[in-house]
């Protein structure tokens, strides 16, 4: 909405009643989070905590025996399709953790 109705200007964005628009980005970021499949909503809670996934064995080792590594790798992709997880140098973070 910010890019599209106020051409990415925020300040204005937030001046056209900014407890509206915290409810509406609440809103949004909840429909985010409930189109993910658990394994998604949880990998995230994990980022959450963690601020940062260094290597994939990390997040294994931490998941381990509950969950394939197969899985995790296609959560970590599909996460980061989503633009809810950024890639940094050997690592990736939620984008709020940049």
């Amino acid at each position: 909405m910010i890019q599209t109705v106020f051409h990415g200007d925020i300040q204005q964005f937030l001046q056209q009643g900014a407890m509206g628009s915290l409810r509406d980005i609440s809103r949004l970021i909840n429909g985010q989070v409930d189109r993910l499949s658990k394994t998604e909503q949880d990998l995230l809670f994990w980022l959450a905590i963690n601020r940062r996934l260094d290597n994939f064995q990390e997040l294994t080792q931490d998941f381990a025996p509950l969950l394939d590594p197969m899985v995790a790798a296609e959560a970590v992709q599909a996460l980061h399709q989503r633009s809810l997880l950024v890639s940094g140098q050997n690592h990736y973070k939620t984008p709020t953790r940049c």
